[in-house]
């Protein structure tokens, strides 16, 4: 008999740990969900911030109060095929002249630099 109390007084025990260990995470799940609920907010808020700064209309209305004015003509620069990266002849918005110290031909450096690379490729 005196077992059998024994075993029933550590079930209760057991069983109320449990449920205690149970009510604590369930504590930090609700917290959990608040923060998460919070963070959502401001998330959504922070979206509908940049969507209200980033808009068209928004812009044009920040750049007409600065004194910006819409061009008179548009013009589009197309690039041609043909040219290599890099490759800016004169009148296609840079210099044609090589820059100092430079032989202006490619790769006219590449001795200079190659002894500072030493063994790497």
């Amino acid at each position: 008999m005196w077992g059998f109390g024994v075993v029933t007084a550590l079930s209760v025990f057991i069983a109320v740990a449990f449920h205690v260990v149970i009510a604590q995470s369930e504590f930090q799940l609700d917290h959990l969900s608040r923060q998460t609920a919070v963070a959502q907010r401001r998330y959504e808020h922070a979206r509908l911030s940049v969507a209200q700064l980033g808009s068209p209309a928004r812009i044009v209305a920040r750049a007409e109060r600065l004194g910006m004015q819409p061009a008179d003509d548009i013009r589009y620069l197309t690039a041609p095929i043909d040219v290599a990266p890099g490759d800016v002849g004169p009148g296609e918005g840079g210099s044609s002249r090589p820059i100092e110290g430079s032989t202006g031909e490619p790769g006219g450096e590449w001795e200079k630099v190659k002894r500072h690379l030493g063994a790497q490729p």
